[in-house]
């Protein structure tokens, strides 16, 4: 099952959840062998984000809610957590205590429409909307921020990227095929969108893209994996033409040396490949339900899976040591809705969304195994 159909695409590219389809959220829970080295640990607590008595050795957190909102995605830094609320239009920052939540944007005709992926530089926090590309600063905008595309426009952004100079998008038409790779200077409204890689350059449907180093960094429906180089638009097909890469390339990771992959289906594989020309795909963890988001760090490869169903809390996220991934999977947490987005520091958060009347839906953070 293609991405677009199990998560309702609307129009330009622009992937939502029915809300119909989201009920019942229960609190996530995690493995109860797991223990961080950072507190007590009496075995007999019960998984609560306010228990003093965790499983997990953490000193009594647990796995903590900062926020309690329909959050999509979610960025990172060292003080806070940004994130989207695509259904209400709203993008905002809480600290990563979970104190000082607040919208930086707030209404459509601020937000955007739809506002989804999310990044963010040392100053500015920058989202995506279904035809427009915003940002604010992280300290606040007065809710007014800058408009770099305006959701009147023709183009409709998927994944984006932020450097030093601009902000990178993978353009979508109104069939979800992809145009192009495009650029926008960051800081002014409106400004002049002009093209780093054309579409026939491009395979036809690019899934996901994330910035690493000097290269943009690809997935493609149709399969292959594939570099920019930010400077010149140069593309770089890093899958080996024979055998075919494996359909369905979707969230994606990159590494030092290599980038970890998975595909968006029932029964979905997690794919290492090396950062080099005609290289193959390695698979290091089979029958992964829906893996919908992926991060990684020095030693691990994490993942979230969506499950099989969406309204029954069989979504989870499982880790593995990248180098010997295929005998040292772990569960880390479970009991999770739809979670759709990952980043990982020195801790793990993760958001799932809901339909705003479920107390365990928003921002989480649990602390990551030694």
């Amino acid at each position: 099952m293609k991405r677009r159909l199990f998560l309702m695409f609307l129009p330009l590219g622009l992937p939502l959840v029915a809300c119909g389809a989201i009920l019942g959220l229960q609190e996530p829970t995690i493995d109860d062998s797991l223990d961080t080295g950072t507190g007590s640990d009496t075995g007999t607590g019960s998984d609560s984000p306010t228990n003093t008595d965790s499983p997990i050795g953490d000193g009594g957190a647990g796995p903590i809610q900062l926020l309690n909102a329909r959050v999509r995605r979610i960025a990172v830094d060292d003080a806070s957590v940004y994130y989207t609320q695509q259904f209400d239009y709203i993008v905002g920052r809480v600290g990563r205590d979970g104190t000082g939540n607040v919208a930086l944007a707030n209404g459509s005709a601020v937000a955007g429409y739809f506002p989804n992926t999310i990044t963010a530089d040392d100053t500015d926090v920058y989202w995506a909307s279904i035809n427009g590309i915003h940002s604010c600063k992280k300290a606040g905008c007065a809710g007014t921020p800058t408009h770099i595309i305006d959701d009147s426009s023709s183009y409709g952004p998927g994944s984006i990227a932020v450097d030093a100079a601009n902000v990178y998008f993978v353009n979508y038409d109104s069939n979800n095929s992809t145009n192009s790779i495009l650029k926008v200077p960051k800081g002014a409204a409106n400004g002049t969108v002009t093209t780093l890689v054309p579409v026939a350059k491009l395979c036809a449907t690019v899934n996901r893209m994330v910035m690493s180093g000097a290269y943009l960094y690809y997935t493609c429906d149709e399969g292959p994996v594939g570099r920019v180089t930010i400077s010149d638009g140069t593309v770089d097909v890093l899958t080996a033409k024979s055998p075919a890469p494996p359909l369905n390339a979707d969230t994606l990771s990159v590494g030092a040396s290599s980038v970890f992959y998975s595909q968006f289906l029932e029964q979905g594989t997690i794919y290492q490949m090396p950062i080099v020309d005609d290289a193959s795909s390695n698979a290091i963890a089979v029958t992964q339900p829906y893996p919908i988001a992926m991060a990684s760090d020095s030693t691990y490869v994490y993942w979230a899976t969506a499950g099989v169903a969406l309204d029954n809390g069989s979504g989870a996220i499982v880790r593995c040591a990248a180098s010997q991934c295929s005998s040292t999977t772990t569960t880390l947490a479970s009991n999770i809705d739809i979670p759709n987005d990952l980043f990982v520091d020195s801790e793990i958060f993760f958001c799932a969304i809901g339909n705003g009347d479920t107390p365990h839906t928003g921002v989480w953070k649990m602390p990551k195994p030694p």
